[in-house]
């Protein structure tokens, strides 16, 4: 995980609870197919894409959600469409 991300998935670790597994791995790597992380892909494709990888898994739940920065009007609403839900939190360098 990004040291420019992690104090955001943190944050809303501590405000929503539950378990936090930082660089979870998905799926081990081997020599037809490489490691999958949560975190390994560009953030819209890693939150819409990792619920499907941790199906996997059989949680009893989940809950996509992308943390970012800020938030893009036209992209927000593709993620909604697609239940995906977007978390913003500024900078701490910008507050």
């Amino acid at each position: 995980m990004s040291k420019h991300e992690t104090w955001r998935t943190r944050m809303f670790w501590e405000e929503t609870g539950g378990v936090l597994i930082e660089e979870f791995v998905a799926i081990e790597g081997n020599l037809s197919q490489g490691k999958r992380l949560m975190d390994g892909m560009y953030l819209l494709g890693q939150a819409y894409f990792s619920k499907f990888l941790i199906e996997n898994h059989q949680p009893k739940s989940t809950r996509t959600v992308a943390i970012c920065g800020k938030n893009d009007l036209i992209l927000g609403e593709f993620a909604k469409k697609h239940g995906v839900e977007i978390v913003e939190y500024l900078d701490k360098m910008k507050k």
